[in-house]
């Protein structure tokens, strides 16, 4: 009785098994300042706050080519770094952080075209023609190992003369002629 118990307790357990990679993923976010009042617009996550400040930069530095427009520039120079960071919050690329997307891409465009061996570009050789060579070796048979006949006369399988002791078979093409010497001929 204990062993059917303790064969139904075993079928009973289940083994489960939990992933929490996708907890992982969520991205860290800033959105509130350090006396604990939120950041307008917010949370944020790091790669919107880096497109923000990195338009930002971009704005004031060039400036001189875009502004000119007094009150409107002000407008720029809040307005789009903020369009910027909401646009990349909207973004996905395989569920990628759109940053180390645009890395990855450059990593790529910037290495070398063949790869690298040992941490060194592989340099490919130049084309250069071949020359066909085929190289065919016949050998003899070896010593003591007699080639089977490829075939018996007709006559001589009619008469029923005993045939002598078969040599050993060197290849399958020979073993196929002997099984057809065997048969007899075709009719």
């Amino acid at each position: 009785m204990s062993t059917n118990a303790s064969a139904s307790d075993a079928d009973s357990e289940q083994l489960v098994g939990r992933c929490y990679t996708a907890a992982r993923r969520y991205p860290l976010q800033v959105g509130r300042f350090s006396n604990g009042g939120r950041i307008p617009g917010g949370p944020y996550t790091m790669t919107q706050l880096a497109v923000m400040i990195g338009v930002l930069v971009v704005l004031v530095v060039t400036r001189s080519l875009w502004g000119g427009f007094g009150l409107l520039d002000a407008l720029v120079v809040l307005v789009v770094p903020y369009a910027a960071g909401w646009g990349i919050c909207r973004v996905q690329i395989d569920h990628r952080n759109p940053l180390a997307a645009v890395a990855s891409l450059a990593g790529v465009a910037l290495s070398a075209p063949a790869g690298k061996m040992h941490g060194r570009p592989v340099r490919p050789r130049p084309a250069h023609l071949v020359a066909p060579v085929v190289t065919v070796h016949v050998q003899p048979p070896a010593l003591g190992l007699a080639v089977a006949p490829a075939a018996v006369g007709v006559g001589e399988r009619d008469r029923g003369q005993a045939s002598q002791q078969p040599a050993p078979l060197v290849s399958g093409v020979q073993t196929l002629l002997a099984r057809a010497a065997q048969k007899g001929p075709r009719r």
